[in-house]
Order: structure tokens, then sequence, then C-alpha cells
């Protein structure tokens, strides 16, 4: 199977992997793609620091590191679309099944050989690459066109309201947690961007919905995040005298 992927940006991967012996025959592998820029961690507190300060559409991910067990860094990681691919000598059912329980992609047994690597990662971007449609109700998102359909009306969006469309229309729960919507911004714009920004974003794409008269209402879950209610068509939206609080 060839996975062909189109470069819109280079794809940042975190490397986690104790053995800088294995690292360096991982990077070498990994960098002969110049769609990737890679981030090596021999230690989970680096690597920890790396996920603190840094977005990684890719972690691959060693769970025997020589100061910390692997699968925790996962909760460091703040974007819910970065692929994880794990690496480790626990071939054993009952590490398997946490791993997948805690969101992995792929779970590779070492020894392995290093394109065995290079084919997972562009098969965790081939899944990675969003939809250019999403639909959601009676609503059409164009992601790339930044723009919004429904039925004879269509809007377009700025690229922040494109991106807080797009996380609430692939939700599969009611509130998109503020926390997610401002890492997929700064992630996806790679500018960092603030909470009091976001909802100033919010409250003029509801503005901009009333205008159109399209009843796509918007909701405020203040302390969680964001939702979306289809459900009420008739309505006009109600709109807020003051900007709306921070998240």
């Amino acid at each position: 199977m060839i996975i062909i992927l189109v470069m819109e940006h280079r794809y940042k991967i975190l490397l986690v992997e104790d053995d800088k012996e294995v690292g360096k025959i991982l990077r070498t592998t990994l960098a002969r793609e110049q769609i990737f820029h890679i981030t090596y961690s021999p230690t989970y507190h680096h690597a920890y620091k790396q996920l603190n300060f840094n977005y990684f559409d890719v972690v691959v991910l060693d769970l025997q590191l020589p100061d910390g067990y692997g699968l925790d860094l996962i909760h460091q990681i703040k974007d819910d679309k970065t692929q994880i691919i794990v690496l480790t000598k626990e071939d054993n059912i009952e590490t398997r099944l946490n791993s997948y329980k805690k969101g992995i992609a792929f779970f590779l047994s070492k020894p392995f050989y290093p394109q065995e690597l290079l084919i997972l990662v562009k098969k965790v971007l081939h899944l990675l690459n969003r939809q250019e449609i999403l639909e959601k109700g009676p609503y059409r998102l164009f992601v790339k066109k930044r723009i919004l359909d429904y039925k004879d009306k269509t809007i377009h969006l700025t690229a922040i309201e494109t991106i807080v469309l797009e996380k609430l229309f692939q939700s599969d729960i009611n509130t998109v947690n503020s926390d997610n919507l401002i890492s997929s911004i700064r992630h996806k714009t790679n500018r960092p961007y603030q909470p009091k920004h976001l909802a100033v974003a919010v409250t003029r794409l509801r503005h901009k919905l009333r205008k159109q008269s399209i009843p796509l209402h918007l909701k405020s879950n203040y302390g969680n995040g964001y939702s979306m209610d289809l459900k009420t068509e008739t309505h006009p939206l109600k709109t807020t005298s003051s900007p709306l609080k921070p998240e």
C-alpha cells in the first residue's frame, strides 16, 4: 500500500525514544520525507516540556523511559487531533488494551524495521487530513473555502470562525471545551491566541449568522466551552449586549 500526502505544510512529529542510537536511526528515516519536522526527546521530562509548549501532528512514544512511563505523557497532549504511535517491548495484551483505551492510533512492538514506522506515520497523517466538506443537519461547512451553506444562504468565514465551526461540526459531544478550541487555533494558525479573543470571535460569528438569518445557535456554556443548537429554526438568534466572558 502506497500513501501519498499532499504537502500544504510541514507536519510536526515528536519522537520520544530513550535509546539514542535507535532515535538517530528513526530520525534519519523520517527526515528523508521533507514534509516532516521532527523534534527528538530522549527522556520523559524533555518530552513533557515539549508537549507543554508545542503542538504536534504525531507523537511517536516509547513506553519505557528512564525517568517515567511514556503512556502518562498522553495527558499532556492538548490537541485531540494529535495522532499517537506507541513503541514498546511490552508485547502483552494488557499493555495493548490500556494503550488503545487512552486513544493511541497504532501499537508497534520492538524490534521493528524503521520503514514500518515511516509507513505508520504516513498512515496516521492520512487519517488526520481533515475532510473538506462537513455536514451537520441542514448545514454544510466547506473547510478549505471557508464557507458555510444553509439551504439557499451562504456566508464567508474568517480562518478563526472556520476552525471554531469545524471543531463543533466534528464533535460527537454537546460541548467543545474552550481549551481545545484555543489549542486548535494556535496549532492551525501557528500563532499565539488568547481566551478573550475566542469569546470575541464567537460573538462576531453570532452577529454574522443573525445578519444572514441563519438559525445556527452558538451557545456559551460558561466554564466549559461552546455548543451548537441545530433544533431551533424559526426564532431569531439572541445576542448579548456585552462581550462574552472569556472561558
